[in-house]
């Protein structure tokens, strides 16, 4: 005969009220607020005590599953059910591998790519058509209801806008007659968005960066004649919101401009109000580089620092963008739906190896191959690891960086955690409070 226990995914999070206290599922992202003594009886899986209506509640809001229930399949079967949904079709457009500014922080020029004379070359009119094709046969293909496009860059895209005005024109068209809905997302340093201004409209979103106040920006985001680069991308910022274009900022942090990060969240209040999107974010090592600029990247015992610039934040009015509640897939790339596509037309499963042949999908003119490096990342899987298998927030995190296991273990498919669990904890309440402000948080 089965019996009712605690879910192994239930997180009590404790905040402003002694005898309260929060109790989220991870994995159904339910909230209930219940009492201390509640607590102890779920904590202690001692139910008979408590009144059927609430347990009848619990196992509603899947705080309460059978015996027989395995809640790492229901993780599983969630997990793939993203993972092979057609619904949105995700492409990530590398235009570009150049750059018009020389940030002291780049790890471009240090990437070892073995085809890097090739990719010195923006990407062709041509190769721009046919990515066009390749994303309105796919979406076709998979019935999708939405397309998104990502004009990234290990370069600048708006350094050669050509390519960006050819995909959007030929997508727009397309979705007119398929009626499948088309978004776009251009990630540009800023500094050209004035030459640019056509491109915005309401179905693009534009991201631009600060690293911190105008002295300590200018220091490191930068022209190569050393020029700094603040009041051109706070110029750029109050164009964009003149359009219909969403705009979103994101902000490094480091072991340098921590302290004075307040103060560009200050100047960013008086100069447009809780607007726009801001996106803070460490700055952490990466990988396939010699960084002469990891002394200053946060280590994983410094990223909590990261809760008080959130919390300030939101304090101030701000939107702030966190993952979703629900993260079963931490990477796209092991989503079937989303590829890149670099300047010559060749695709990948992430940017971050696009430009290494070995790496290689199949291309926009013949398609994918579902084989090699696809079926690996298609075989990845948190639950070969024990450590999220036995983690209550494997479902708020979703596992490892693919890439970065890569590179420090040798292969994708192995397992290990690298996230900073009081983060990610913090990060949850943030976000609960600001969904549901009356959370004894």
């Amino acid at each position: 005969m089965p019996i009712i226990q605690p879910s192994r995914f239930n997180l009590y999070l404790g905040g402003i009220q002694e005898d309260r206290f929060v109790l989220y599922n991870t994995l159904s992202t339910n909230v209930r607020i219940l009492n201390k003594a509640a607590k102890v009886v779920l904590q202690t899986a001692d139910l008979a005590v408590l009144p059927q209506e609430i347990i009848d509640d619990l196992v509603a809001g899947r705080f309460l599953v059978s015996s027989n229930t395995d809640e790492l399949e229901l993780y599983r079967e969630e997990r793939d059910r993203h993972r092979y949904d057609t619904h949105e079709l995700s492409v990530v457009a590398l235009t570009n591998y150049k750059c018009n500014l020389a940030c002291t922080y780049c790890y471009v020029p240090s990437l070892n790519l073995p085809m890097r004379a090739e990719l010195d070359n923006p990407m062709s009119d041509a190769t721009a058509r046919q990515l066009v094709r390749f994303t309105a046969m796919r979406a076709t293909h998979q019935h999708a209801n939405s397309i998104s496009v990502d004009f990234v860059g290990l370069g600048e895209p708006l350094l050669h806008p050509s390519p960006l005005r050819i995909i959007m024109k030929g997508l727009r068209e397309f979705s007119s007659s398929s009626h499948i809905l088309v978004s776009f997302n251009i990630v540009t340093n800023g500094v050209l968005l004035i030459h640019n201004l056509d491109l915005l409209s309401n179905d693009v979103g534009v991201q631009v960066t600060l690293d911190g106040p105008q002295e300590y920006h200018n220091r490191v985001r930068k022209y190569a004649n050393g020029n700094g680069t603040f009041d051109i991308i706070m110029s750029s910022i109050n164009m964009i919101k003149q359009t219909a274009a969403r705009c979103s900022v994101r902000i490094h942090v480091d072991r340098d401009n921590g302290d004075s990060v307040p103060r560009l969240l200050t100047e960013l209040k008086s100069r447009f109000g809780s607007d726009p999107l801001l996106k803070i974010v460490p700055r952490l090592p990466g990988s396939d580089i010699s960084c002469d600029w990891s002394q200053s990247c946060l280590t994983q015992g410094e990223l909590t620092k990261m809760l008080a610039l959130w919390e300030m934040a939101l304090d101030m009015g701000f939107r702030l963008q966190f993952g979703p509640l629900l993260n079963v897939l931490n990477c796209a790339a092991m989503s079937d739906s989303t590829f890149v596509c670099d300047p010559r037309g060749l695709l990948y499963k992430c940017e971050g190896l696009a430009g290494n042949p070995t790496y290689c999908i199949g291309n926009i003119r013949e398609g994918v191959k579902r084989e090699g490096a696809y079926e690996e990342w298609m075989q990845i899987d948190q639950l070969k690891s024990s450590e999220c298998q036995q983690c209550t927030l494997l479902p708020t995190c979703g596992g490892w960086c693919p890439h970065l296991e890569r590179y420090y273990r040798g292969s994708f498919l192995q397992a290990c955690c690298t996230k900073n669990k009081e983060l990610l904890l913090g990060a949850l309440k943030l976000q609960l409070k600001k969904m549901l402000p009356e959370l004894p948080l």
